[in-house]
Formats: structure tokens, sequence, C-alpha cells
């Protein structure tokens, strides 16, 4: 990705470190042997499937309803999941305002300072994690920040489409 850093003045040290770790992160790299694959396939093995399931159909029965509020939550476990990482609301919002550059909606030269300073939010919770024994390189830490953003953006879009052809099939049934 390629950003005039002219631009930006008092932010060019931020913008500068956001380019380079997300320009040698997976989604631009494409190495397919990046750890960050193998960790995804070993923490969705493991995932608490069961559990999660039950807690949603608990709150189900408890309001009659699930809300934005449980559907975010629950995605917000299992992006968070899937890369190793504690769920957060603060780190769920950060990857849906990084998300926002995938999506093409950047609102404007601050609003492109505000996601690089989300991003660094999402890696800087990636390095604190390990890598086995090691701690994690920045190229890790990057391929996991954008696992957890992708998967984020991706799970989230995924429950709002099934949820919508339920209440499709739903209203057909009903007519």
């Amino acid at each position: 990705m390629l950003v005039p850093l002219s631009i930006f003045q008092q932010e060019k040290a931020i913008i500068e470190r956001f380019m380079l770790l997300i320009n040698q992160s997976l989604i631009f790299r494409d190495d397919c042997k990046s750890d960050v694959v193998r960790l995804i396939h070993q923490n969705f093995k493991k995932l608490p499937c069961d559990e999660m399931i039950e807690r949603s159909l608990l709150q189900f029965r408890e309001k009659k309803y699930l809300d934005e509020h449980d559907l975010i939550n629950l995605n917000n476990t299992l992006a968070a999941m899937l890369v190793g990482l504690e769920p957060a609301r603060h780190l769920s919002d950060h990857a849906y305002n990084v998300g926002m550059l995938f999506d093409g909606r950047v609102k404007g030269k601050e609003h492109f300072v505000d996601i690089a300073h989300s991003f660094m939010a999402v890696f800087e919770a990636c390095r604190d994690m390990t890598s086995g024994c090691d701690p994690c390189t920045d190229v890790q830490a990057s391929d996991r920040a954008i696992a957890y953003i992708a998967a984020h953006q991706t799970t989230m879009q995924l429950s709002g489409h099934a949820l919508g052809h339920i209440s499709l099939q739903s209203e057909s049934k009903c007519r």
C-alpha cells in the first residue's frame, strides 16, 4: 500500500511505522507458510463451540431475543479466540476502525491517522503474545493483527447475513 507521507507532518512517524507493518503483513506478503495460518487452525479446533452456543442460547432464553450487543460480543469473542487474544471491546472497536480501510471507507486524512493508531493498538496487543516460547516478531504480530481484523470483520458480516437470511425465511413462512 502506497501513501504519500508528505501529507502527514506531525503524524509522519506513526504513519511510517503503520505502513511498514501493514505492508510486511500477510495480506500484502501472500505467504501461505505464515505461522498465523497454523495458529488460527489450531485455535479453531480448540474453540469451545458448545459453550459459546449454550451461552448465546441462555441469553436468548432470558431475554427472548439476541440484540446487536450480544452479536457484537459473540463476534469479538470468536475473532479474538481465533488469533489467541482475550476478547476486549476496545480491540473490537479498533478492528472495526481498521476494517474501514479495507472496505474503502476512509473519511479523510484524520480518519487515516486514526486508523493507523487503531492498527497499532491491535498490533501491540498481538506483539505481547508469544510464538511458542519466543516473543512475537513484528511480522508475526502484524500477521496476527491482520488476521484478527479480518476475522472480526468477516464474522460480523457472516452473522449479519445469516440473521438476514433467517429473517427472510421467517417472513416467507408467515405469509
